[in-house]
């Protein structure tokens, strides 16, 4: 799934790139649960069931695994099933934290328009490549993954002690942490972060404030409306509103 990312970015497709990242987080294709053979996948249906009597469970495997993918997935299902005080948002926050204490650059660079330029690495993400003794390809898998994940964990625990570290990060210098931060932010349907979310596409290049800017359609609310119009193209916004009259939410 990495890689059908990382080819779709090449393609220059953002947009789908992005979708395709919501489905590898939520499903959590990139783990498993080792005692019960269970899937990462399994652990957010049991998230979304609300499916209480599995915690035991869930925390036993916390405890067990090694994989940090894995002890985010879990902890981020233990939060929504209401285990708030205990080590599981510490470790969400913690891992966001230092995400974006050491943020990556967003991984390519955009043409006059806005546009991301396909099979073009940024300097930036070169840079950071080297610093971190990473080929380029893993800092880009990382950047578009990893990161964005980290934050998609903490952004989709249903806990409203988020919202700082979402605001925060929607400064970020990666386009997929701040498309990331703002699906968070309409998850937890914060409206006072509407302001915030819109300059975050105003500061943005044209298809990543696109990105950015679909968070606003799950807000009832009439600034973060028109900032849909103006930011997401039109067939983009008619089937996002289509979706989510359906019940759609941010993370699917």
């Amino acid at each position: 799934m990495r890689n059908m990312i990382l080819r779709v970015m090449n393609n220059g497709q953002l947009f789908l790139a992005v979708h395709l990242l919501v489905i590898v987080t939520l499903s959590g294709v990139t783990g498993q649960l080792a005692a019960q053979s269970q899937n990462l996948g399994d652990v957010e249906i049991i998230a979304r069931r609300h499916a209480v009597q599995a915690i035991p469970s869930l925390e036993n495997q916390f405890e067990q695994s090694k994989d940090l993918t894995t002890k985010a997935k879990i902890a981020n299902a233990l939060v929504r099933l209401g285990q708030h005080d205990g080590p599981y948002w510490e470790f969400l926050a913690k891992r966001a934290n230092t995400v974006l204490a050491n943020e990556p650059p967003t991984p390519f660079d955009y043409d006059v328009n806005g546009t991301v330029i396909p099979d073009h690495p940024s300097k930036e993400l070169v840079g950071w490549a080297n610093k971190h003794q990473l080929s380029v390809q893993d800092a880009g898998s990382y950047t578009m993954v990893d990161a964005s994940e980290a934050i998609m964990n903490l952004g989709s625990s249903d806990d409203k002690r988020a919202i700082p570290i979402l605001r925060s990060a929607l400064g970020s210098q990666d386009d997929f942490i701040k498309i990331a931060a703002a699906q968070g932010l309409a998850q937890l349907q914060d409206t006072e972060s509407i302001p915030e979310i819109i300059k975050a596409c105003e500061t943005s290049p044209k298809e990543a404030s696109a990105s950015i800017a679909e968070s606003l359609v799950y807000f009832d609310d009439v600034t973060a409306q028109r900032a849909v119009d103006v930011y997401v193209p039109k067939d983009m916004a008619q089937e996002l509103r289509t979706a989510r009259a359906h019940g759609k939410t941010p993370y699917g």
